[in-house]
C-alpha cells in the first residue's frame, strides 16, 4: 500500500471519528436541552399550581376565626329537633319556637325551617295582624334547604356552584371561611346588617343547605356572642342518612 493510500485511509478514519463524536456530543447536548425544557415547563407547571393556589388562599384569607381556639359554651337549654323532610337533626335553646314558611325570605322559595326567639316571633305575628306591605320580621335562624337536581337554584341566586355564588358576591361576603359539618364541606360567611349575621352553606345528598344566624341586643344570641353560639349550634347539626 503506497504512501498515498495510507494517508488517504488515515484521514477517512479520522473524519469517521471526528463525524461519530461530533454526532454523539451533538445527540447528548440535544437530549440535555430537551430535559432542560421538560424542567422548564414542570417548573412552569408548578408555579401555576402555586399561583392557583395562593389566588384560592387570598379568596378566603379574610377568616373568621381561629379554629385552634375552641368556642366558648353557653349556658343555654337546648332542645333537640328532627326533620324528617330536611334530612337533619339539630339543637336548638329551650323555649323558643320552630315554624316553617311563616313567611318566604329566599326570593318567593319556601323549604324553611323557622326558629324563633319569643319576642322575634311576637313581632311576627303583630306583623302578620297588621297585614301591611312593610318588610317582615326575619327569624333569628332561619334553615332552608333546596334538591340541587331540580335545577332552580334559589339559594344560590342562579349561580351553579356555591364557590361560584361567593365570588360573584366577593363584595358583600369580605369574611368567608371553609369549616366542617358533619362531615361535609361548608362554607361559613360573615355579613353586616347592621349587626352582624352569618350564613351557612353545605351540600349532603344532592341538596344545598342555608343556615342564617342573626344577632340582636334584645335576643340571647348578642353581637358579642353570636360567633360563639352559632359554632356551637353547627356542633349540634347532623345529617340524617
Amino acid at each position: 500500500m503506497s504512501k498515498k493510500t495510507m494517508i488517504f485511509f488515515l484521514f477517512l478514519t479520522l473524519l469517521f471519528l471526528g463525524i461519530s463524536f461530533f454526532g454523539f456530543f451533538h445527540s447528548k447536548e440535544r437530549v440535555l436541552q430537551e430535559e432542560n425544557i421538560q424542567k422548564n415547563e414542570d417548573t412552569l407547571k408548578e408555579n401555576e399550581k402555586n399561583e392557583e393556589k395562593k389566588k384560592e388562599e387570598e379568596k378566603y384569607k379574610n377568616t373568621i376565626f381561629d379554629e385552634n381556639i375552641p368556642f366558648k359554651k353557653s349556658n343555654i337549654e337546648w332542645e333537640e329537633y328532627t326533620s324528617k323532610e330536611f334530612h337533619f337533626s339539630m339543637k336548638y335553646p329551650k323555649g323558643w319556637i320552630i315554624s316553617s314558611n311563616d313567611v318566604c325570605l329566599s326570593g318567593g322559595y319556601c323549604n324553611e325551617i323557622h326558629i324563633w326567639f319569643p319576642s322575634s316571633f311576637q313581632k311576627m305575628q303583630e306583623w302578620k295582624k297588621r297585614n301591611v306591605a312593610e318588610q317582615s320580621p326575619s327569624p333569628d335562624i332561619l334553615i332552608a334547604y333546596e334538591d340541587m337536581s331540580e335545577g332552580h337554584r334559589y339559594l344560590l341566586q342562579g349561580s351553579e356552584t356555591i364557590e361560584e355564588f361567593i365570588e360573584k358576591h366577593r363584595e358583600n361576603f369580605p369574611f368567608v371561611q371553609n369549616i366542617d359539618i358533619d362531615g361535609k364541606k361548608t362554607w361559613m360567611i360573615k355579613n353586616q346588617h347592621g349587626y352582624p349575621v352569618y350564613y351557612i352553606y353545605t351540600i349532603h345528598d344532592e341538596k344545598i343547605y342555608e343556615i342564617f344566624i342573626k344577632s340582636e341586643d334584645e335576643s340571647i344570641i348578642t353581637p358579642e356572642n353570636i360567633l360563639d353560639f352559632t359554632r356551637e349550634f353547627l356542633s349540634n347539626f347532623k345529617f340524617e342518612k
